[in-house]
């Protein structure tokens, strides 16, 4: 049951946060969202095909309980970004460099 539920929050943590957060990045540098949509589908792309290259030992040597309970910790931490900048993201893209903030329809967006 255990194992179970760690799988459900790894599966959970991985897609719901996906698409919020290549939306926000999109949005903070406007100017270059082709570049930032490709560069985080390329990372996901990169980190999935890795995982059977190092999943093998990694079960080896704690077990599949501590494995896919770290693998659903280390998601909730990643998860706990997005939740990050769901509650301060405004605060956050203040602290944007200068020349990544762009002027939409004559209103600066800062």
């Amino acid at each position: 049951m255990v194992v179970a539920f760690a799988v459900c929050l790894i599966n959970i943590t991985e897609t719901a946060p996906v698409p919020v957060m290549v939306n926000y990045l999109c949005e903070c540098f406007s100017g270059y969202a082709q570049e930032v949509t490709t560069a985080m589908n390329f990372y996901r792309t990169i980190l999935g095909l890795t995982v059977p290259f190092y999943i093998d030992s990694w079960l080896a040597a704690v077990g599949d309980g501590w494995t896919f309970g770290m693998m659903a910790f280390f998601s909730l931490i990643g998860f706990s970004c997005t939740l990050l900048l769901a509650w301060r993201g405004g605060a956050v893209r203040k602290y944007t460099a200068e020349r990544f903030r762009q002027v939409e329809d004559g209103e600066p967006l800062f």
